[in-house]
This record gives C-alpha cells, sequence and structure tokens, in this order.
C-alpha cells in the first residue's frame, strides 16, 4: 500500500483522534492561517474572483437538483416564503440558530415553520407523520416513568 493511502485509511480509521488533533492545531494556528488566506485574498484577486463564481454556480446547480429531485419524489415547493424570525429560533426547540430552515408540508407546499438543522433533520426522519411522532412521545414518557 502506498504512503499516501496508508495514511488516508489511517486517518479514516482514527478520525476520533485526528478530529481531535486537527482542532487543536487549528486552534493553534488560527490567527496565522487566517493572515495567510488574507494575504492570498488580496494578492490573487482574479483567481479569488473565479472561485466564487464557481463555488456560486455550483451551489446553484446544487439547488436545481434538489428542486429537480423533490419534483421527481413527488414533493411540493413550498409556495410561500415569510421573512424568519427576528430572535432567530427554532419554531419546535426554541433555540436559537446560526441558520434556520424554511419547513414546509411537501403534500401542499404550504409553510409551516423555521427550524434548527436538528429539528428538522429529526422531523424528516419521522416521516412528517402524526401518528409515529406520537409513538415517538409515549415511548419517551413510558421510558421516563
Amino acid at each position: 500500500m502506498a504512503s499516501k493511502e496508508y495514511h488516508r485509511v489511517w486517518r479514516e480509521k482514527n478520525r476520533g483522534k485526528t478530529r481531535a488533533a486537527d482542532k487543536k492545531s487549528y486552534a493553534k494556528h488560527a490567527e496565522k492561517r487566517r493572515a495567510k488566506s488574507a494575504n492570498w485574498r488580496s494578492d490573487n484577486p482574479e483567481k479569488l474572483t473565479e472561485y466564487l463564481k464557481r463555488q456560486a454556480t455550483r451551489a446553484k446547480q446544487r439547488a436545481a437538483m434538489r428542486r429537480y429531485e423533490a419534483k421527481r419524489l413527488g414533493y411540493a415547493e413550498c409556495t410561500e416564503y415569510p421573512p424568519p424570525p427576528s430572535d432567530n429560533k427554532c419554531a419546535i426547540c426554541h433555540l436559537e440558530a446560526g441558520r434556520l430552515c424554511l419547513d414546509h408540508d411537501h403534500e401542499t407546499g404550504k409553510f409551516r415553520g423555521y427550524l434548527c438543522h436538528n429539528c428538522n433533520m429529526g422531523l424528516g426522519k419521522l416521516g412528517d407523520c402524526i401518528g409515529t411522532i406520537r409513538r415517538v412521545l409515549a415511548y419517551l414518557e413510558k421510558a421516563d416513568a
């Protein structure tokens, strides 16, 4: 096995160790890395512009693919886009989130609220089924008793 491949496999197997070491290294050298990045950006404005255009194009392509997949699976597109709450809090857990996800009914397209990533993922995993959510609630209440 080539050295590069060996190290890639080792890092994958020891992901917990490597993440901790990477975080520690980043914290130690964060200021130096930020300065280096800022210098590169100021020295290479044309490359930066080109990079940002590529990123914007990729983001548009990903969004189009998500819309295509949603339509293919029979989900309705959200019909309204109200402004997010000023306090930036999730409608379910009421915790402040950096970015909120727009939640809507996939059958009707009706807007339901803004959710944090975790609540949005949880709701998606439960399949928007009230019966399933009630069973989860009953399970948790039974476990608490």
